[in-house]
C-alpha cells in the first residue's frame, strides 16, 4: 500500500509502497511504533513514530504544521479503513512536504524553551553546553510569495533554528512587514542568511511556481554590527 515516509535524518519526504504489517511500520520507525494524529487531524490519517525516540539521545527531528511538538527519528503515514485497520495513504505528497519542517536538536532545544508546559519535553533533549544557554546569531529572513515579498531578523542558535522559527512566523501570521498579509499570496519561499550575507538554509514549496533562476537579486546595505539590513529590488534573475 501507498504510504508517506518522513526520514529525519536524511530530511526528506518521499512516497513508498508498505504492506502495512507491524513489521513493516517498525522497520520504517526503527522500533516500537506510536500514532500521532495532532497535525493531520481531519484528514482520516496518522503518522507512526518510534515510541521510544526521545530516549536514545535522538538528534534529529521534524514537526508538523499544528502538531503538538517535534517528533524524533522517521516516520509514515497511513489513513485507516471505517473497520480501523490499515489503509494506504491518500494525501498528496506535496501537501505533506509543505507541512513538514526538520529540526536538529539545538532548534527543538528552542523550541521548547519557548513553548510553555514543555518540561518534560525538554528534559529528553537537554540543554546543551553543559546546561548553558547556547550563543545566538543573527540571520535574516526572506519570506516570498507569488506577488510580495518580506524579511525579519531573527536569534537562533543554528540555521536550521533559524528556518523553524521562520516557518512558525509564517504559519502565525507573525510577518509583520508584509502589507495587507492575509490577502496576498501564502509564503512559498523562505531563505535563510547569516550575518555573511551567505544563505545557510532554506525551505520551498514544490508546488511554487516561481523557478529559482527568477529569484529576487538584492543589493545589501549593512552596518558593521551586522543588525540592521536595506534591500533594493533590481529585477535581475540569478544563475542559480
Amino acid at each position: 500500500m501507498r504510504a508517506i515516509v518522513i526520514d529525519a535524518r536524511q530530511r526528506t519526504v518521499n512516497e513508498a509502497e508498505i504492506d502495512g504489517s507491524l513489521a513493516s511500520l517498525q522497520g520504517v520507525v526503527g522500533g516500537l511504533i506510536d500514532p500521532v494524529y495532532p497535525g493531520l487531524e481531519g484528514t482520516g490519517h496518522h503518522c507512526y513514530v518510534n515510541d521510544e525516540g526521545l530516549l536514545n539521545n535522538p538528534q534529529h527531528f521534524f514537526m508538523l504544521t499544528d502538531g503538538h511538538q517535534p517528533l524524533a527519528g522517521n516516520a509514515v503515514i497511513l489513513s485507516t479503513t471505517g473497520e480501523g485497520d490499515e489503509a494506504p495513504c491518500s494525501l498528496p505528497l506535496h501537501w505533506v512536504k509543505e507541512r513538514v519542517t526538520f529540526m536538529d536538536v539545538q532548534a527543538v532545544r528552542e523550541w521548547a524553551a519557548r513553548e510553555a508546559d514543555q518540561e518534560a519535553f525538554a528534559s529528553f533533549v537537554g540543554e546543551g553546553g553543559g546546561g548553558e544557554k547556547d550563543a545566538t546569531n543573527t540571520y535574516t529572513a526572506f519570506f516570498y510569495t507569488d506577488a510580495n515579498w518580506a524579511s525579519e531578523e531573527i536569534e537562533a542558535a543554528t540555521p536550521e533554528g533559524a528556518l523553524a522559527l521562520a516557518r512558525e512566523m509564517d504559519q502565525n501570521d507573525q510577518i509583520t512587514s508584509f502589507e495587507h498579509y492575509d490577502q496576498a499570496p501564502p509564503v512559498n519561499h523562505i531563505e535563510i542568511f547569516d550575518e555573511d550575507h551567505s544563505e545557510v538554509a532554506e525551505w520551498q514549496d514544490d508546488e511554487s511556481p516561481l523557478p529559482r533562476c527568477f529569484r529576487p537579486y538584492w543589493t545589501y546595505a549593512m552596518p558593521t554590527n551586522g543588525i540592521s539590513m536595506q534591500c533594493r529590488w533590481l529585477g535581475r534573475p540569478t544563475t542559480r
